[in-house]
């Protein structure tokens, strides 16, 4: 919970826009492609650990969740970067998706911590 409460602040820089640096639209398409991979074999993950009775497996594959998350997010910051300034329409796209990743990212850790004290 430490963590989630941690990513506030990152998470508010990249809606707000202060970021200092460059990036071209090939590797925001690369880090898009690599970003899709990742978020959809952490899912693929976390639904194998249901079967599994070891609770260090299924805490390690929602904490991979939760890195593929955050992953989303960084990925929306570059695509955002990569074409172009950021916008009033990309400012409030960007804190609405924002908003609703940290939302499941602490639905997902909340149920883990339910989950796992069963």
């Amino acid at each position: 919970m430490l963590l989630n409460l941690a990513l506030i602040a990152p998470i508010a820089v990249m809606v707000k826009g202060e970021r200092g640096f460059a990036f071209g639209k090939v590797p925001a398409i690369a880090l898009a492609a690599y970003t899709f991979y990742r978020l959809t074999f952490s899912i693929i993950n976390l639904n194998k650990s249901r079967k599994q009775y070891n609770c260090l497996v299924k805490e390690l594959r929602a904490i991979n969740t939760v890195d593929a998350l955050v992953a989303v997010l960084s990925t929306q910051n570059a695509l955002i970067i990569a074409n172009g300034d950021m916008h009033e329409g990309f400012n409030l796209m960007s804190s609405y998706t924002s908003a609703v990743i940290y939302a499941v990212i602490v639905f997902v850790t909340i149920r883990s911590m339910i989950v796992n004290r069963e």
